[in-house]
């Protein structure tokens, strides 16, 4: 089976200045963002109700729009026949691209037993007239049926009931009447094509995007703890990452160094004299990310920084040292990181 195509679910929404997942966690310094920064998710990870491989809740329709186009399940989800439901408001920017994409994805399908369905409704704050308006400026990039809610029922049964996602959302529906896959526009035709031939693996397919929305609600855990210096909060943050770290992939091992550098790292926030068990748990899930025999400066600053943390002075220097060396042999040299590495080694040598 091939592997499912994994969405970044949460990517547009955690912070409204985003930082990347994957930066360098020597220079990053810290998960949380700056101050200032908000975050717009709410204060605990929403429950999921629905899942991939659940049966497709039946769209409440209150009105077909556009009805001119590819016929609408009037009757419900027909077995035999794959959907692709995409979730969007007519405030989604740039509204003619978005209309453009459905419609392209619509035609190309068409011919196969593919039926294409935007669904809008007052759930996202908009009226009946709002989406008249946006579809009477044009009316030649809308090439597919258009569900509007009947209240909030669709929206609820899908968004809400998936994790409280947010539009515009894709949910593919396989021809068993099967939630297959979720996730932002752009990678619809590959999974369409590998629902229909068959090779879609709908288990595959719900631990990986579970796993990266399980992941991402960690991190803003980490941030929360961090910016609430709550010490506790932050343990048991670190310890759910180290359960979800247990496939240790390459997004894993950067999460992990990340934490233990925002844990041991001069930016950090938390007095870890006082707190033993954190920085030893940063340096357990550093030295699972990564080990001495790492050639990479960054890497090698970030564990020394938790052998500092944890008492051993001597090992930190030679791991100091060490990143020193390797960053001095390269050309040309990042004299920004040079001189950080030159601060932490005076620091663990004296």
């Amino acid at each position: 089976m091939p592997t499912p195509i994994v969405p970044m679910i949460l990517s547009g929404m955690l912070l409204q200045a985003p930082q990347s997942a994957h930066a360098d966690p020597i220079l990053r310094g810290s998960l949380a963002p700056d101050e200032g920064v908000t975050l717009r998710v709410p204060d605990k990870q929403p429950e999921r109700t629905l899942r991939v491989g659940d049966p497709a809740p039946r769209l409440s329709v209150r009105e077909w729009i556009d009805e001119g186009k590819p016929a609408p399940p009037r009757e419900g989800f027909r077995p035999g026949t794959a959907y692709v439901l995409v979730f969007f408001t007519p405030t989604t920017r740039p509204i003619k691209p978005f209309f453009d994409s459905v419609s392209n994805l619509s035609d190309r399908f068409a011919d196969r037993f593919v039926r294409v369905l935007g669904v809008c409704g007052a759930g996202g704050g908009a009226a009946r007239e709002d989406l008249t308006t946006v579809l009477n400026g044009y009316p030649s990039n809308v090439r597919f049926p258009i569900a509007w809610d009947e209240g909030t029922t669709s929206r609820d049964a899908y968004l809400a009931a998936l994790g409280d996602q947010s539009v515009p959302l894709i949910v593919v529906i396989d021809p068993q009447g099967r939630v297959a896959w979720y996730g932002p526009p752009g990678q619809t035709t590959a999974i369409l094509n590998a629902v229909l031939s068959g090779q879609w693996d709908l288990d595959a397919a719900r631990d990986q995007i579970e796993h990266a929305e399980d992941m991402a609600w960690m991190r803003i855990e980490i941030i929360r703890a961090q910016r609430s210096k709550d010490p506790k909060r932050m343990l048991a943050a670190g310890e759910k990452l180290g359960v979800l770290g247990a496939r240790l992939g390459e997004g894993e091992r950067q999460e992990m160094l990340a934490f233990a550098d925002a844990v041991c790292g001069r930016g950090g926030v938390f007095d870890l004299r006082q707190h033993p068990e954190l920085a030893r748990l940063a340096r357990e899930l550093a030295y699972r990310a990564a080990s001495d025999e790492t050639t990479d400066p960054r890497v090698l600053a970030v564990l020394a920084r938790t052998r500092f943390a944890t008492g051993d002075k001597e090992d930190a220097a030679a791991l100091a040292r060490r990143s020193l060396e390797i960053l001095g042999g390269k050309v040309p040299t990042d004299i920004d990181l040079l001189e950080e590495l030159k601060k932490d080694f005076d620091r663990y040598s004296s």
